[in-house]
């Protein structure tokens, strides 16, 4: 019973340490049950898009208002304030308007919906090496990495999270 005990102490200690390394600059706008929303709240969503779709014909949907649904490949480590959206071989930055909320800092892997719009902004060679080294908290073999130039990217006004 003992060793149950420690097992269990040791357990939540190591999980205390985890969650402590989350970083949450923003409060959600919207909770419930399964998920948590940030920046503006939501009553109805407008067309939903693929990230497929959004890459492919680029200009059609510069400035429109869209969702999205897609699995998070890596997001900023240092305070949340952007994210690497990536279904398949087709990856974006999420940023966010305004630079007015942020996400927390452990949302990898998880499948969030957005509503945003489709920007085409220059990225010099030293913001791409500050996004790359604000995403890296260690090496995960995805490869997701943001390069500098003319490139496309979200900015999303709200995001919602799911809780796990």
């Amino acid at each position: 019973m003992r060793i149950i005990s420690l097992i269990l102490l040791v357990s939540l200690i190591c999980l205390r340490v985890e969650a402590a390394d989350v970083k949450r600059l923003s409060e959600p706008v919207q909770a419930d049950a399964t998920s948590e929303t940030f920046g503006e709240g939501v009553d109805s969503w407008p067309q939903e898009v693929t990230l497929s779709e959004l890459l492919a014909e680029p200009e059609e949907f510069l400035q429109q208002r869209f969702s999205l649904e897609t699995p998070v490949s890596k997001v900023c480590k240092m305070k949340g304030c952007f994210f690497i959206a990536q279904q398949g071989p087709n990856l974006i930055r999420v940023a966010f308007k305004d630079y007015g909320f942020f996400v927390p800092t452990d949302i990898d892997g998880r499948k969030i919906k957005l509503i945003g719009e489709l920007v085409s902004k220059e990225v010099s060679t030293k913001q791409a090496e500050h996004f790359n080294r604000d995403l890296a908290e260690k090496d995960d073999g995805n490869g997701a990495s943001l390069e500098s130039g003319q490139v496309y990217e979200i900015l999303a006004s709200t995001v919602r999270v799911p809780l796990s």
